[in-house]
């Protein structure tokens, strides 16, 4: 298992757009050329975990899996622990930090014309690289997808 947790960095103006894009390819050159040489080598059996939001609005994951032959999974809305104690809809349940629960949301700021394709979590194999949606679809008010990342 690999986490990658970072910020999904697709947010912005198009230059930071384009910026994010060429980064991802330029690593992805990079991340080829290593594993081709022998100097990097995936688990056979390995799941990719990127918790950044947005990472499957890009080819960044599908590309990994291919390029690894693990299994990479990726949210497709806003990425965060599952909030718990007072004034969360889960008050009762510990934090997601700790029981490694993650949600894929809207952020409050997505249309509601386009949140059904932009909520949920995806998961890519070389062999299935447009993805497949996974996680648990949560009910309002949290209106998220629910995956248990470990």
């Amino acid at each position: 298992m690999l986490y990658v947790f970072s910020h999904g960095g697709i947010f912005g103006t198009s230059e930071d757009w384009d910026f994010s894009q060429n980064s991802a390819r330029l690593f992805l050159r990079d991340l080829y050329e290593c594993v081709r040489a022998g100097k990097i080598v995936f688990s056979k059996n390995g799941v990719i975990i990127l918790t950044g939001c947005r990472a499957a609005a890009t080819e960044f994951p599908a590309l990994l899996a291919a390029l690894s032959g693990c299994v990479v999974k990726a949210a497709r809305g806003t990425s965060y622990p599952k909030p718990a104690g007072e004034g969360s809809a889960f008050p009762l349940e510990r934090p997601g930090d700790e029981t490694g629960e993650w949600l894929s949301g809207d952020g409050y700021h997505i249309p509601d014309i386009e949140k059904n394709g932009y909520l949920g979590w995806m998961e890519y194999t070389r062999d299935h690289l447009h993805g497949q949606r996974i996680g648990e679809q949560l009910p309002a008010p949290v209106n998220a997808c629910l995956l248990r990342i470990w």
